[in-house]
């Protein structure tokens, strides 16, 4: 639901600032919500759909990022440099860090280790600079609606098809990601963190 617009925000400003202000905003949240409302089921769900609209936020942006900061030639090269860094980092922090960090501390450290993660790369997101993006005004995309979307989608089969595939492999995806500690818990009767 949100990807559209977020699309329309990361081309309508400045990357650097689209990343780092998404980035920024996730930050807060995993600052505000675990002080304010804790640690319960209902905040962290609150808090997962957040950090996720978030991201929805700065992938755009990032993904057209590449171009800005990688020649012709290594665009393709640079896009799954970037690919391959976001699993290795997802994958360590979910599969190491977060789960030592539960098991030494709490969940509420986690999430304030999550914080001051998403405050770094903000801060590093900003010190992105090249000869193409300075001075270089802000560009108007022209507005869509979502049926004039769904219209070109339906229009080209071959790309609904992937962008269809894509959405439900990432849903599929934060469901076993958020169900395989409940699975190793209850099913392998184990404790997740190990």
């Amino acid at each position: 639901v949100l990807g559209l617009y977020a699309g329309e925000v990361a081309d309508s400003l400045p990357k650097r600032t689209v990343i780092a202000g998404a980035y920024a905003l996730a930050a807060g949240a995993c600052f505000l919500i675990p002080t304010i409302f804790g640690t319960e089921i209902g905040p962290l769900v609150a808090l997962v759909f957040l950090v996720s609209a978030f991201g929805q936020l700065a992938a755009p942006a990032e993904n057209s990022v590449v171009p800005l900061v990688a020649s012709e030639r290594q665009v393709a090269s640079a896009t799954s440099m970037l690919g391959l860094a976001s699993s290795l980092g997802t994958g360590f922090g979910m599969a190491l860090l977060a789960p030592m960090l539960l098991k030494l501390t709490s969940v509420r450290v986690v999430l304030y280790a999550s914080g001051l993660l998403l405050v770094v790369a903000a801060t590093r997101v900003l010190h992105i600079y090249t000869k193409r993006d300075i001075g270089a005004g802000v560009v108007r995309p022209n507005r869509r609606t979502y049926g004039d979307t769904f219209t070109w989608l339906f229009a080209h089969p071959s790309i609904a098809t992937m962008v269809g595939v894509s959405v439900l492999v990432g849903v599929a995806n934060v469901f076993m990601a958020a169900l395989a500690p409940v699975y190793v818990r209850d099913v392998l009767d184990s404790d997740p963190a190990d």
